[in-house]
């Protein structure tokens, strides 16, 4: 894809608004680096235990482009991958936009449950990102059985004679 190209991507993109694949991160709302960091992480992580998706950082909720300052790609890459078990790896791209700088930070769809390193999981609901609590995880289900599965009870595999 041509440079052209994927600013009329993006900005069609923005155009469509926030999604269960797209979040805008206003940069100007969000002064402090480490506020914006946790909220990053926040995103990825949802995305990554979802369908993946892409973080506009300098865009509004309303899709105006107000663009960042003062930011460093290696940093906010390493941020992302050093508040994530197992770690997770981002792509940041550097896009110039209505004389505006932007950050679009790409996550793919994880095969494993992503969480922060405080231990908390998100998940992508629509246009927002939910905490995803370990007793909705498919694999903390025991077919047949609805309630907490530490508590079944499970028959002894062998059998006395």
């Amino acid at each position: 894809m041509q440079r052209g190209d994927i600013i009329l991507d993006i900005l069609e993109v923005i155009k469509n608004g926030e999604s269960n694949t797209v979040e805008f991160k206003s940069w100007i709302k969000t002064p402090h680096f480490k506020e914006m960091i946790d909220l990053l992480v926040k995103e990825a992580v949802g995305f990554a235990n979802t369908k993946g998706g892409r973080i506009f950082a300098g865009v509004e909720d309303n899709g105006e482009i107000t663009g960042c300052n003062s930011f460093d790609t290696q940093n906010i890459i390493e941020s992302i991958y050093d508040k994530t078990i197992p770690k997770l790896f981002t792509e940041i791209e550097i896009v110039q936009i209505q004389d505006k700088t932007i950050l679009q930070i790409t996550v793919e769809k994880s095969p494993n449950k992503i969480s922060t390193s405080k231990g908390i999981s998100y998940k992508r609901l629509g246009k927002n990102t939910k905490p995803d609590y370990p007793v909705e995880y498919s694999s903390n289900r025991i077919d047949g059985f609805k309630g907490d599965y530490s508590s079944k009870v499970i028959e002894p595999s062998i059998k006395k004679m």
